[in-house]
């Protein structure tokens, strides 16, 4: 995961890169809904941006 950027309220879009078996790369936008929890957070929803 990186390029975490907000994305509004209680949400921020990331970077993810999966790295197939092959070695092949695949790079995806989402969108990471966050919910409040303690002193951290916790995924509430997360689908492409």
């Amino acid at each position: 995961m990186g390029d975490v950027r907000p994305a509004g309220d209680g949400a921020v879009t990331a970077t993810l890169t999966y790295t197939k078996t092959n070695g092949r790369t695949t790079t995806e936008q989402h969108l990471i809904q966050l919910e409040k929890s303690g002193d951290g957070y916790l995924i509430d929803g997360d689908g492409p941006a």
